[in-house]
């Protein structure tokens, strides 16, 4: 993942009063809040990537981002008004101020006049008794003399009286002026402060209408957006490539590609993503591991196994004779000796029944390992593979889902290597590979066919499975098992060689595939169907199903199947996840972005939360109040019909609903439920992800990971999934997981 250390923005004019950018402002262009007359770039290392040219259209250098841009230049006058009303109210202030100080001076000028009278005082009280004393003792004072005399007592008499008069009147025009400054201050003060009240109102209101534009504010991205601080969105981003940023908050994230927050994702909706990456958040939970599970945490890959049964503990990456090391609470490392003091990183990872495991690192190296029975692995045999071996090079994603199963050996394996182009291995029964015949693979191969620029590629199921891919251009192609029409081809053909469905679908220019999910047969039938989630660059979403109807998983009436794909009726508004639970015995469910919840398919034990045992061929609103699916693809092993629905409401709490015969929905007991009840986590518990292993059927192994980074599991436990001490086959309320683990 490339790393942007020095973005910054450079306009061409030499103002820079402008706020923010945004794509797409649903105003209209009158309102003076837009300016596209100036020229933007974002530059890299002084490098341009993107900018804004003098029409407000956006262009690129390697990506292409579509979209209308805008500038705000409406805020920044504001501030100026307010900053020159504030510099207004400081000069009155050290006006205020001087006159203090005048002040001041006059009470010491007082003082000294003061001081001079009363030192004439004392000189007139010292000559007047000097003359009487003259007067009284020589009578002999002429009439000069005496003229003389008087003469200097009214000289110091007028001295003294112009002194003091001189005195008052400073003091007395101290006074006045401090008197005016005050009433100058009081006048004014109150009209300065409302003036600079009323500026930052205006500010705020400026703000006001940033915010409002940017809530009705929409994008698409066709490349990599990387932001390196904080990416705040109120409404939501639509971006089909990747996301890298340093904080990512928004009510919805719709990416096919992928999403890296390198700190922390506050996000208030939901996420469409093939791929998740939250680098300083747990990292991550296997799912669909059989006899093992793996857990990734601060970059070290940590594996359990279970006792061996039918089947060894073969993804364990241990060497799978070890298995005497047992249970989630005796959790090893496993060990990469090749990546020792490279700086590489542990990224990605993941399991497929027993078939195989695999660990991906920073560095694009790829290392798989387990019963490799159809090349799985990609090494060039189909012989085992007891511990982490180095399968391929310049790696950039590996496509796996949960759907892919926990108890099979038909595994098939799909990477993305740096050269853009598909890399495919594996089982290869009814053409899944895309590779144009139906022979098993033992190593990578590229699939030259598909090209190599995708908006997204979903590897389903395993012994009947299937592969579809959406070119960058928009067009959907599919390949693989199609008995039941799960392609949407129209025919029941299977495809060796990948077909363009997109018109089948919905599909074509501006419109991306959010999320694909369904059921694509289990070890012991073929019943498969397709359901997926699109959405155009507005935001609208569509929904569509097709393939096996066995059990209403299609959700449009009680027809066996659907070869060209249905409209569920979901009603009016924005679908915000997609899940089916089950595999080809279906369970489905729509989440809408209101928080309401639709149900349909298989309801044998109540995993549809609907209150009872009945099946639905057609959607069920179970109300609103639900925030996250989290156990989507869940194939059930061997028997679809014992399967466990595990939801998230908008309390935060976990709850679930179906079959708990082992103690599989965490609520105490061992009795099935109806409908939706809260696991006995701790209170304080955020559910964040949600993993899951089987070591035989028709039962399961639960964990789940809180926001803080705690760890529960409950469940089925008889072959020491949970506790090494062998303590019971069901845990029927969730136990912590000590963490950190041993070495």
């Amino acid at each position: 993942m490339t790393s942007i250390n020095n973005l910054t923005a450079v306009w061409s004019s030499n103002t820079t009063d402008y706020v923010g950018i945004g794509l797409n402002v649903s105003t209209t262009s009158a309102n003076s809040f837009h300016d596209q007359s100036r020229f933007l770039q974002f530059k890299l290392n002084g490098n341009t990537v993107f900018g804004v040219d003098a029409n407000g259209a956006i262009y690129s250098q390697g990506n292409v981002i579509t979209g209308t841009a805008y500038v705000s230049t409406d805020i920044s006058p504001a501030f100026n008004k307010a900053n020159q009303v504030y510099t207004f109210a400081n000069s009155v202030f050290n006006t205020l101020n001087s006159s203090f100080t005048y002040v001041n001076t006059s009470f010491d000028r007082a003082n000294a006049a003061f001081t001079t009278a009363n030192n004439g005082w004392g000189f007139a009280n010292a000559t007047n008794t000097t003359l009487t004393l003259r007067l009284n003792g020589l009578s002999s004072y002429t009439n000069t003399q005496l003229t003389s005399i008087n003469t200097q007592i009214n000289d110091v008499s007028s001295g003294i009286n112009a002194r003091l008069t001189g005195a008052w009147v400073t003091v007395n025009s101290a006074f006045g002026v401090a008197n005016a400054s005050f009433g100058y201050t009081n006048v004014s003060l109150p009209l300065i402060f409302n003036t600079a009240n009323a500026s930052y109102f205006t500010v705020n209101a400026a703000f006001g209408k940033a915010n409002t534009a940017l809530q009705n504010t929409s994008g698409t991205f066709e490349g990599a957006l990387t932001v390196k601080g904080q990416l705040t969105l109120l409404n939501s981003l639509s971006a089909p490539g990747q996301i890298t940023a340093g904080n990512i908050n928004t009510n919805n994230v719709n990416v096919s590609g992928q999403l890296n927050a390198v700190d922390s994702a506050a996000i208030v909706g939901n996420i469409y993503a093939q791929k998740l990456y939250l680098a300083n958040v747990n990292d991550g939970l296997s799912k669909s591991g059989y006899n093992g599970f793996l857990l990734r945490q601060n970059g070290i890959l940590y594996s359990a196994s279970a006792v061996e049964g039918v089947y060894a503990a073969y993804v364990n990456g241990r060497g799978y004779q070890h298995y005497a090391v047992y249970g989630l609470d005796s959790m090893r490392s496993v060990n990469f000796p090749l990546e020792s003091g490279t700086g590489s990183q542990l990224t990605d990872s993941g399991t497929n029944g027993y078939s195989y495991a695999y660990a991906l690192f920073s560095n694009g190296n790829l290392y798989t390992w387990g019963r490799n029975t159809y090349g799985e692995c990609g090494l060039g045999h189909n012989s085992l593979v007891e511990v982490p071996t180095l399968a391929a090079q310049n790696v950039y994603k590996v496509y796996w889902h949960p759907s892919n199963g926990e108890y099979n050996c038909s595994a098939k394996m799909f990477i993305q290597k740096t050269d853009g182009f598909l890399y495919v291995t594996g089982y290869n029964g009814y053409g899944q590979l895309g590779l144009g015949h139906t022979n098993p693979v033992y190593s990578f191969t590229k699939n030259s066919s598909l090209g190599n620029s995708f908006r997204g590629v979903w590897n389903l199921g395993a012994d009947f499975g299937c592969l579809f891919v959406q070119k960058s251009d928009y067009t959907i192609w599919a390949a693989g098992y199609n008995g039941w029409g799960q392609l949407g081809d129209g025919t029941r053909t299977a495809r060796p060689t990948p077909v363009d469905v997109t018109t089948a679908w919905g599909g074509g220019s501006g419109i991306s595939i959010a999320k694909i999910t369904g059921g694509w047969g289990r070890y012991n039938s073929s019943e498969s169907f397709t359901a997926m989630l699109l959405y155009n660059n507005s935001g609208t979403t569509f929904f569509k199903t097709s393939g096996c109807n066995s059990w209403g998983s299609i959700g449009v009436g009680a027809s066996a199947y659907y070869t060209t794909p249905q409209t569920p009726n979901v009603g009016s508004g924005i679908i915000s996840d997609i899940a089916n639970i089950g595999g080809g015995v279906g369970s489905m469910f729509v989440l809408k972005s209101d928080g309401t919840l639709y149900a349909w398919g298989y309801n044998g034990y109540g995993q549809l939360g609907l209150g009872d045992i009945t099946q639905r061929n057609t959607p069920v609103s179970l109300g609103i109040g639900f925030s996250t699916i989290l156990n989507d693809g869940m194939t059930q092993s061997v028997d679809g019909y014992y399967a466990q629905t595990f939801v998230k409401k908008t309390d935060g709490y976990l709850y679930s609903t179906g079959y708990n015969g082992y103690g599989q929905l965490g609520v105490g007991d061992q009795t099935n439920r109806s409908t939706f009840t809260r696991v006995w986590l701790p209170a304080n518990f955020s559910p964040y992800s949600l993993g899951w292993f089987a070591s035989t059927y028709p039962v399961y192994t639960f964990l789940c990971y809180s926001t803080d980074g705690r760890l529960y599991a409950w469940g089925y436990n008889g072959e020491s999934d949970i506790t090494s001490d062998g303590s019971g086959y069901s845990v029927t309320t969730p136990i912590n997981i000590k963490l950190p683990f041993g070495a």
